[in-house]
């Protein structure tokens, strides 16, 4: 017996048992727990607190039973994708977790509550970002595209227009076609008219034509108008007091960005760029 034990084949195989019990046991642990799904007091928590925002009152039992049955359901399906390893080349997940990292790098960018002098610094040296949209008032007369055509409708407008220019008439709605909108406007900046007649001519005709006067035919989207504009206002920066709020959102903002640039360039040190496509 004793030169059995001293015999390095019996200590070979007794040092392999034990590496294939120890194996086996951190094996089935990890099985285990693998197969585990643990539904703890913060995650209930989570799910009530999310719940509550969402519709302004706890759930009831009966909702936050079947809540956790799918937290149950989506962890189960979670994990066996993980298994069959469909997270792998998956476009979508992808750019899903590229996102949450860059959600996540933002976060941790802290700008310093600027002060007066950094504010007006800013402001002077981006006007753009806080000028006043221009804004223009003005009356039209519709033509529809839809009875006769295009073209008709704007030989019907031609003929009309020659006839208001001799005259007093500085609002006439009822010389065209029914409208489906209104037939005056005040206070419209570019983009309210881009929304309500789209992108035509309409456009820049009533931010570049004469005042108090007939001007068209002009196309919109839903056919041709006369137009006669009462009054326009252009692009203005306001004063500094008047826009302190937006500049400091918007100092931020940008002072945010810079610094995501600048931790994005770190991060990206740690990598080596190989572009093949350009050999």
């Amino acid at each position: 017996m004793r030169r059995i034990l001293k015999e390095p084949l019996f200590h070979f195989l007794l040092l392999g048992g034990l590496i294939f019990f120890m194996a086996s046991f951190v094996y089935n642990k990890d099985r285990k727990a693998e197969h585990t799904i643990v539904i703890s007091n913060e995650k209930i928590g989570n799910i009530i607190r999310l719940y509550t925002v969402t519709a302004g009152a706890p759930p009831t039992k009966k909702q936050l039973d079947a809540m956790i049955d799918d937290y149950i359901k989506e962890e189960i399906f979670y994990r066996e994708s993980l298994k069959m390893k469909l997270d792998k080349d998956d476009e979508i997940i992808r750019r899903r977790l590229s996102q949450k990292m860059e959600f996540l790098q933002s976060d941790l960018s802290i700008v310093g509550t600027p002060s007066q002098k950094q504010l007006e610094d800013f402001y002077l040296s981006h006007p753009g970002n806080f000028r006043d949209s221009a804004i223009v008032s003005f009356t039209h007369i519709y033509f529809s595209s839809d009875k006769n055509g295009s073209e008709e409708a704007q030989r019907r407008a031609l003929m009309l227009k020659a006839k208001l220019i001799n005259s007093s008439k500085t609002r006439a709605p009822e010389l065209g076609d029914p409208f489906s909108l209104q037939f005056d406007y005040t206070g419209q900046n570019k983009l309210d008219i881009v929304q309500l007649f789209g992108q035509k001519p309409i456009e820049d005709s009533l931010f570049e034509s004469p005042l108090k006067q007939w001007i068209g035919p002009v196309e919109s989207g839903y056919g041709w108008h006369l137009i006669r504009i009462y009054e326009r206002k252009p692009a203005s920066i306001p004063d500094f007091e008047n826009v302190m709020d937006k500049v400091r959102d918007e100092y931020i903002a940008t002072m945010k960005d810079s610094l995501n640039k600048v931790a994005f360039e770190k991060l990206k040190r740690r990598y080596t760029i190989q572009r093949d496509y350009l050999n």
